[in-house]
């Protein structure tokens, strides 16, 4: 027979440290995502080289994610091709992470646990032997158009480290619009082909 536990209780605390574990990935990569919306400012800010109340006074009848978006666009209408094209790739990636953030914060939670083994055998009554050695996961299911999509926390690390490098990226493109060039320290940050025509 598998191998049973006579406690439900037993290695509860491990199962607790992955519960706290997982949600804190789920707040890291919603907090994470926040911080990549809030950085849209200063791209548009650094687009003009205009100052900040007045980028601020401007992008913020923008509500929408879209909106700002075609705000940036337009204010690097008058940048070089590499520069747009360095945006384009932003863009689309940001959008990517805003429609896993909007999984992340509006699915629900699904934890799998220990099962329960009951015996059946005894002409009809069913009888509880124990449970089942623990595994504990969390995942997140979400319904969407195309289906139910599943986070675990393997796909949450990937996400963390995915905004991770869309934050840096978006460095590397605010500080070439500053002025056209890119400090050395920030010169891995994204290796990206348009970078070094994107400098003036």
């Amino acid at each position: 027979m598998r191998e049973l536990f006579n406690n439900e209780d037993d290695d509860i605390d491990t199962m607790q440290q992955k519960q706290l574990r997982f949600y804190a990935l789920v707040g890291i990569c919603i907090s994470d995502y926040q911080s990549i919306e809030d950085r849209l400012e200063s791209i548009f800010k650094a687009s003009l080289r205009i100052e900040a109340d007045a980028a601020h006074g401007m992008f913020s009848i923008a509500k929408s994610l879209e909106d700002r978006c075609r705000m940036i666009t337009a204010a690097l209408m008058t940048r070089n091709i590499n520069i747009q094209g360095l945006w384009d790739d932003l863009k689309k990636r940001i959008k990517l992470s805003a429609d896993n953030r909007n999984q992340i914060a509006h699915a629900s939670s699904v934890f799998v646990g220990r099962g329960i083994v009951i015996d059946t055998s005894a002409e009809g009554k069913f009888k509880l032997l124990g449970y089942k050695k623990p595994h504990s996961e969390m995942k997140l299911e979400k319904k969407t158009k195309s289906g139910v999509v599943q986070w675990d926390a393997n796909m949450l690390r990937a996400e963390r480290e995915s905004l991770e490098e869309l934050s840096r990226n978006i460095t590397v493109l605010v500080r070439i619009l500053v002025d056209g060039t890119l400090e050395s320290r920030f010169a891995d940050w994204w290796k990206h082909p348009l970078v070094e025509g994107a400098m003036e």
